[in-house]
């Protein structure tokens, strides 16, 4: 009978602990789980680049890494810098996002960028990878008219 009363008080003990270690997660911990409440669209492609970049690279240092052909092919996101002139250092928004609800993808048939007279919408890879935001659509980057700052979107490729 001790012997069982031992074992039961041992597991109890030992659920107890585990419980108390899950629970005591910060809520810094717990509000990177998902996007802040109240985002724009833009501010939820954003939110999930930089939880897709944390969840693919961690704390590394990361670039965004253009080639000569920029923006008939994509840029691409890798912790490797090739040059100054190529090479533009990350800098987070959301420094503790986690968990994107971006995946990377290598499709048979790859998205196409949109190069217009006065701007372009790029494509945007991660290790080569596509990113794909779901539903079809794919994170791309603005560049040219239009917005003196750097914008990301989801949209359907051409």
């Amino acid at each position: 009978m001790r012997m069982r009363r031992r074992v039961l008080f041992t597991l109890l003990a030992g659920a107890a602990a585990a419980f108390a270690i899950a629970s005591s997660a910060s809520p810094r911990e717990i509000r990177s789980a998902a996007p802040p409440s109240g985002l724009t669209t833009y501010g939820r492609a954003v939110w999930n680049l930089d939880a897709l970049l944390h969840d693919t690279f961690g704390r590394r240092q990361v670039y965004l890494n253009v080639r000569r052909s920029y923006p008939r092919t994509p840029a691409n996101f890798s912790t490797q810098s090739l040059s100054l002139a190529q090479s533009r250092i990350v800098l987070y928004t959301f420094s503790d996002a986690r968990h994107s609800a971006f995946t990377l993808a290598r499709p048979v048939q790859p998205p196409r960028p949109d190069i217009g007279a006065s701007g372009w919408d790029a494509l945007l890879t991660m290790r080569g990878a596509y990113i794909s935001c779901g539903g079809g659509k794919w994170l791309y980057e603005h560049g040219g008219e239009a917005l003196a700052n750097w914008w990301v979107g989801c949209r359907r490729s051409l």
